[in-house]
């Protein structure tokens, strides 16, 4: 994605695979796809917070797969997923500066199409309540991607300094009890 000075965000791409470690992700789909048609334009990479954490088998992270490959990498401010889904809630329900939908999807990017068109959802009850969380299915992947995204363009702006479970504290200032008895 990126995000022009009026405040609107581009998905200009996407990709996705199933079955494929991180390191043949980066070197047979990422990096073909950022060397054929966006070379042009700085790119990093904002992650699921988890991914900074070691596989017991070889000790190393997605993060540090992906730095070694040479991408600048940054976890998501939180993985917590009101922020989240709120943040792709504001982009598709915004305006821009200059009155244009705050969110843009190129029409290649059919992932984040269907996850948008209803791939991505809640799991509904037997009592015909849905989940809190959403379903794991083909799309999740994708939706959160797209959430970790919105999350990190909008600046904190619209959610104050996330670090870790929402937005920035409040100074409490603690009233007498002797006006409520």
């Amino acid at each position: 994605g990126q995000v022009l000075p009026t405040g609107r965000l581009l998905i200009l791409a996407d990709i996705v695979s199933e079955g494929m470690g991180a390191l043949q992700f980066v070197r047979f789909k990422l990096k073909p796809l950022l060397t054929a048609r966006f070379s042009h334009i700085p790119h990093f990479i904002i992650g699921d917070p988890s991914g900074a954490y070691r596989a017991q088998t070889d000790e190393r992270s997605v993060f540090d797969i992906l730095k070694a490959e040479g991408f600048n990498v940054r976890g998501a401010k939180t993985n917590n997923i009101s922020p989240r889904l709120a943040a792709v809630d504001n982009f598709l329900m915004g305006l821009a500066m200059d009155g244009l939908p705050r969110l843009l999807i190129d029409p290649g990017a059919v992932n984040v199409i269907r996850a948008l068109r209803g791939g991505y959802r809640f799991k509904a009850k037997k009592d015909g309540e849905f989940d809190n969380t959403p379903e794991k299915n083909s799309h999740s992947h994708v939706a959160d991607a797209l959430q970790y995204l919105c999350l990190h363009a909008d600046g904190g702006r619209t959610f104050g300094d996330l670090n870790g479970f929402g937005p920035a504290r409040r100074e409490i200032k603690l009233a007498s009890s002797k006006a409520w008895t």
